[in-house]
């Protein structure tokens, strides 16, 4: 999307309804950068981060109150954005057919090991209140 139209829709979205929502960013597109600004200026409740490391963006967010969270497609890549400080995970299996996998296997088969890291992100989550 071309930052002038997603700055339209957030602003569209915004007028439309008075609750919380948050987009879906992939950060390995070029204009990442650009569109973390915009959604930062907005002041999103909910950052969905793909297709790369927060980069440094999580921690700014996180400074607004912004929920980070990252679509994750095997337990390694949950490990690791366990390891980076998500607030939570999406987990999507290789039926995704984006979102590549370090190992090709179906959602059903990511969801039990995956849960293991989800619940210590949700225990961290409850220390931290």
């Amino acid at each position: 999307m071309r930052p002038a139209d997603f700055a339209r829709a957030l602003a569209e979205i915004r007028a439309a309804t008075g609750r919380r929502f948050g987009v879906n960013i992939p950060l390995g597109n070029p204009r990442a950068p650009t569109l973390l600004d915009i959604g930062y200026e907005a002041r999103l409740q909910a950052m969905v981060a793909s297709r790369g490391g927060s980069r440094g963006q999580r921690e700014r967010f996180r400074a607004i109150g912004t929920k980070w969270l990252h679509v994750v497609v095997s337990v390694e890549r949950a490990t690791n954005a366990e390891a980076a400080g998500v607030d939570g995970l999406i987990v999507d299996g290789a039926e995704a057919g984006v979102h590549p996998a370090c190992k090709q296997s179906g959602l059903v088969h990511e969801i039990p090991s995956a849960a293991e890291v989800m619940r210590r992100l949700v225990a961290d989550l409850e220390d931290a209140r």
